[in-house]
């Protein structure tokens, strides 16, 4: 449920302020969520914290689904955009079972808020490429009409 809002506001943003904004919007909004989510354990008991640390980082997660699919599609060459789409989801899902899979170690009453160490890490990657990337060329030509770029 949570991330359908975040699909919902991912059509927006993408029409609005582009592709490569709104990848860095929603790795911007995983920075609170994941903060707030490592803080409940040591603000006992505000257990409150990782309800509202995990809806902020699902609506993230929604915008940013939405996000890559759109983008990918849009800037892969007409006869690899099948292709594209589906590694992407395949590369979602290993990425998901990797994460379960690095987590069980920290499964334990005591380690558990460390569990949310490696999104923090990897969104602050993700935020450094985005900087770098160029904006999908679909945005760039409906949207801002610049056929050049």
């Amino acid at each position: 449920m949570r991330g359908r809002l975040g699909w919902i506001i991912a059509a927006t943003l993408c029409n609005r302020i582009g592709r490569k904004y709104t990848a860095l919007l929603s790795c911007a909004l995983y920075v609170p969520g994941i903060v707030l989510s490592f803080a409940a354990k040591y603000c006992h008991p505000a257990f409150e914290l990782l309800f509202i640390g995990r809806l902020i980082w699902s609506v993230a997660n929604g915008i940013c689904i939405v996000n890559q699919t759109v983008w990918i599609v849009e800037a892969a060459p007409a006869r690899h955009r099948g292709r594209m789409a589906a590694m992407q989801e395949v590369f979602m899902a290993l990425g998901s079972l990797m994460t379960q899979a690095l987590g069980v170690p920290f499964s334990t009453g005591e380690l558990w808020p460390l569990m949310f160490v490696m999104p923090l890490f990897v969104n602050l990657i993700s935020v450094c490429i985005f900087v770098f990337v160029h904006e999908s060329p679909h945005y760039l030509l409906m949207n801002k009409k610049d056929p050049e770029k």
